[in-house]
């Protein structure tokens, strides 16, 4: 397999942030399906409440997040390797942003939120895809929740997923620890 591009997710990927989402869906009143997905569903007036509960919570997080060992590393030897790289993430442009300029991290593209679409839908890759300008067939994707394994299958790309949710995830293409370990699978596995 050759690649020419990777899409990225972002919390629990390249960062950690010690999310405690069954306590955050707790504090929303969100039972099943993405939390992005049943704002949707809400009157105007209770959505904007729970937006701004849930953005409150993430800034919190974003500011204490730190970057998973290897990423720094993984994300220069992409780029000596030209292989082209898109962040697509449910997180928020601001927090994004925030990321970027603590770690001095850059992306060829960034998809966020507030572009239109979201995980688990497929949308988001297709979109990465086109922007990056490469065909599926010379893309995969790097995350570790539920909704990227959903929308990276739903968009028939191989998915790396993080070996911490190996468990509640079977069917990932390959289990990764940290970004030394996605170094690892495209030295053996790709065609550089």
């Amino acid at each position: 397999m050759k690649i020419k591009g990777i899409i990225f997710d972002l919390d629990g990927t390249l960062i950690d942030a010690d999310y405690d989402w069954k306590k955050v869906r707790e504090m929303l009143d969100i039972k099943e399906g993405s939390i992005l997905s049943n704002f949707e569903k809400l009157p105007p007036l209770e959505r904007e409440k729970k937006e701004a509960i849930l953005k409150k919570i993430e800034r919190e997080h974003t500011e204490r997040a730190y970057l998973v060992p290897g990423v720094r590393e993984l994300l220069l030897f992409l780029k000596e390797h030209s292989i082209k790289t898109a962040l697509v993430t449910n997180n928020t442009r601001d927090n994004v942003d925030y990321i970027l300029s603590k770690f001095t991290l850059s992306f060829n593209v960034i998809l966020t939120r507030e572009d239109g679409f979201y995980k688990p839908d497929p949308k988001p890759m297709y979109e990465a895809i086109e922007r990056l300008g490469l065909a599926r067939d010379d893309v995969i994707a790097i995350g570790d929740s539920f909704l990227d394994l959903q929308s990276a299958k739903a968009a028939e790309l191989p998915i790396l997923i993080r070996k911490k949710n190996k468990d509640e995830l079977p069917g990932a293409d390959y289990y990764f620890e940290d970004g030394y370990d996605i170094i690892y699978y495209i030295r053996e596995k790709i065609v550089l």
